[in-house]
């Protein structure tokens, strides 16, 4: 079982290791951004979530079909303009697609 040595060891470990390693991570002291002092005021909380994940930003599993669908019409090697018209004409990307995520 835990002892209260064993307690207080887990406690110093998380409160003072787990500080060291999240601030250690750089140097550079933290960006502050005028959203997240505007949402303070109003005492709102921003989450900031991981850019390009699939899971908390849908939009990255629409434009991988999109992807997918255009390089097996075109190929991988021309994407440009005339991709870029294809995608605004497509009927790939419906309502119930963009639902399903």
């Amino acid at each position: 079982g835990l002892t209260i040595n064993k307690i207080r060891t887990l406690h110093y470990y998380h409160s003072s290791l787990l500080k060291k390693l999240s601030s250690s991570s750089s140097n550079k002291p933290a960006k502050v951004y005028a959203a997240d002092q505007i949402a303070l005021e109003l005492e709102h909380v921003v989450v900031r979530l991981p850019p390009y994940h699939c899971i908390f930003n849908p939009i990255e599993n629409i434009w991988g079909l999109c992807k997918e669908y255009y390089n097996k019409l075109i190929g991988e090697e021309s994407y440009g303009r005339e991709v870029l018209s294809h995608v605004a004409k497509s009927d790939t990307v419906t309502t119930e697609v963009w639902k399903s995520f």
